[in-house]
């Protein structure tokens, strides 16, 4: 067991006082006095264990000091605003440089406080004592903190401000050099405004002026990569550069005043000048001030532009050359297919009509000239069609006449000629085929009258009635050679149960007055015949176009072995399944697919 010995005691000597004398030269006193230094020894060894203990807790009360210190440096790092201002005052505080004394508390003094009582007795005079170099070096390491993230506040809103005015050059008119040299000068002067050293600086402003002539160039090749690969001076994949195409042109310098004595600032030589050269001129510390009458170079975006970054542009404008051809023949292709007729039946093209820029680019010179030549006459046969969309046959018969040329006729009246005729021979085949249909797209009166009757609201024999009514009138009144009451669509729905003959018999007598455009009311006779011949040819229709719409699927067995009996039950099958209801009270698709499908079995 180990004992303590309290230090007042363990510093106390013989007894001098009152205390009996020895002899000197007795035993006694030799055994007292070798006594007492042993208990001095003692004291002094417990002196120095107690020195030793309080220097090492000391040591650690340092260490816990700093690192409150280090995280309360990051907090308030973190906690500072952007740009850093006021990070180092709010650590630690603000010292008068005349005197040292502190003029404002921080957060040092504060955990400084809040440790000091902390340190062992000893030691707390010295750590005390310490506390000033201590906030010194801190600030040094503070101020450090801030100048950084002062730095980096600055290039972060220089980099946003840049990006800023590079999307600007990149969304302006690459042709309008004064709004790119705007926007270039305005990024120059913000990096100006930077504090940085002028290396530094220097390059940065020539990255920027490779930011910015690759934006440009890109804005050029979005809207004409072709032009784009000619100011590289090369060509578009499949053509000859040229002698010109192996390397960038150098830039040309020019004096803004115009005068013939146009001297560089390297010299007095009308010259190249490096972009390093060119900003160190710029932006060097002994460089002179701008002069507006000073030599500016008339194209030096490319020489801003690294080799890198010129092979990446060419390929970039390789590229979109390429998308730009492909979808120009992809426009010509659905333009070609689709555009006359649709421009025919409705004036007008939703889609992308092709120029002769388009086919000259995809077919080349030659062939797409004669290209463009056949397109342009397709759609202008179109137009011609869709305006002979109410004009009776006879009118266009006459319009035919008309454009016919005489003996002695140029280029010009042929491709009229040729392009009328087109049209007349477009607007009859459409007539021909669905007489009632091609009215009903043509007048809209007739297609609300259609749409009137197949509604389920209107489905009724009056709603029906009106609308051949409105058919048979707007024929007439084009003057059609057949006149079918009923559109194909209408004929070949094997739905409609309606009793054709009435329908037309009270269409008949309503009259074609629903129509505006009136019929010649001199023959009404030959009209009602005209009528009635339509019908009973239409009704054999009906059978023919039901029969051939359902000849496709008939069932597929061997002709040869098949008795009358079996063809029959397979074709009552068929044909009841084909052709009924027939929308007619004799049946007539039904028994005329009967016919049809027998034969077929030969019987």
């Amino acid at each position: 067991m180990v004992h303590i010995i309290p230090l007042s005691i363990a510093q106390r000597r013989l007894d001098t006082g009152s205390a009996p004398q020895y002899p000197g030269g007795s035993p006694i006193g030799g055994a007292m006095q070798g006594l007492g230094d042993q208990f001095s020894a003692i004291a002094g060894r417990y002196q120095q264990m107690k020195d030793q203990q309080e220097a090492f807790d000391a040591e650690l009360a340092r260490r816990r000091f700093d690192t409150q210190i280090a995280q309360a440096e990051d907090e308030v790092t973190a906690n500072a605003p952007a740009d850093g201002s006021g990070l180092h005052e709010a650590m630690y505080g603000q010292v008068d440089p005349y005197n040292g004394r502190v003029v404002e508390a921080g957060l040092f003094d504060t955990l400084f406080d809040g440790a000091l009582p902390g340190m062992p007795e000893s030691q707390r005079i010295n750590f005390a004592r310490q506390k000033e170099a201590m906030r010194a070096v801190g600030a040094r390491r503070m101020a450090v903190r801030q100048l950084q993230q002062r730095k980096d506040y600055e290039q972060a809103q220089v980099d946003t401000a840049l990006k800023t005015i590079a999307i600007a050059i990149g969304n302006a008119d690459p042709d309008d050099p004064v709004t790119f040299e705007a926007a270039r000068q305005e990024g120059l002067d913000l990096t100006d405004k930077m504090g940085l050293d002028p290396g530094i600086r220097q390059q940065k402003v020539k990255d920027w002026f490779g930011t910015a002539a690759k934006t440009h160039f890109e804005a050029l090749i979005a809207k004409d990569p072709k032009r784009a690969l000619e100011m590289f001076g090369v060509g578009t994949s499949g053509e000859s550069s040229g002698s010109e195409a192996s390397g960038v042109q150098p830039v040309t310098w020019i004096h803004v005043s115009g005068s013939s004595n146009a001297a560089a600032a390297k010299g007095d030589h009308v010259g190249t000048l490096t972009p390093d050269e060119r900003v160190a001129q710029a932006f060097g510390d002994i460089a002179p001030a701008p002069d507006p009458m000073a030599i500016k170079p008339a194209t030096d975006r490319l020489a801003d532009l690294s080799p890198d970054d010129v092979q990446r542009l060419i390929n970039q404008a390789h590229a979109a050359t390429t998308a730009q051809l492909i979808e120009a023949r992809t426009n010509i292709a659905l333009a070609s297919q689709n555009a006359p007729d649709a421009i025919a039946n409705t004036g007008s093209y939703s889609g992308s009509v092709p120029g002769p820029a388009d086919f000259t680019a995809v077919y080349g010179t030659e062939e797409g000239g004669k290209r463009f030549q056949d397109f342009s006459r397709q759609i202008d046969v179109g137009r011609q069609a869709f305006g002979m969309r109410t004009m009776p046959n006879q009118a266009i018969h006459a319009a035919l006449r008309d454009a016919e040329p005489g003996p002695v006729s140029s280029n010009e009246e042929e491709t009229r000629y040729r392009v009328t005729a087109a049209a007349a021979l477009k607007t009859l085949d459409m007539r021909r085929a669905d007489p009632a249909g091609y009215v009903r797209e043509v007048f809209p009166n007739v297609d609300a009258a259609w749409r009137a009757a197949k509604s389920p609201d209107g489905n009724e024999p009056a709603a029906y009635q009106v609308a051949i009514a409105r058919s048979i009138a707007a024929q007439e009144q084009l003057d059609f050679e057949i006149i079918q009451p009923l559109p194909n669509s209408f004929s070949a729905d094997p739905t409609n149960t309606l009793d054709i003959r009435e329908l037309l018999h009270h269409a008949t007598d309503t009259g074609a007055g629903t129509l505006d455009a009136s019929t010649d009311a001199s023959e009404p006779n030959s009209g009602s015949g005209q009528r009635s011949e339509a019908l009973e040819n239409q009704q054999t229709q009906v059978a023919s176009v039901i029969y051939k719409q359902n000849e496709n699927i008939y069932p597929s067995v061997e002709v040869a072995g098949i008795s009358k009996s079996v063809a029959r039950n397979l074709c009552i099958d068929f044909c009841t399944n084909a052709t009924l209801p027939t929308g007619t009270y004799d049946g007539t698709p039904f028994h005329y697919c009967m016919a049809r499908c027998m034969e077929n079995y030969g019987h």
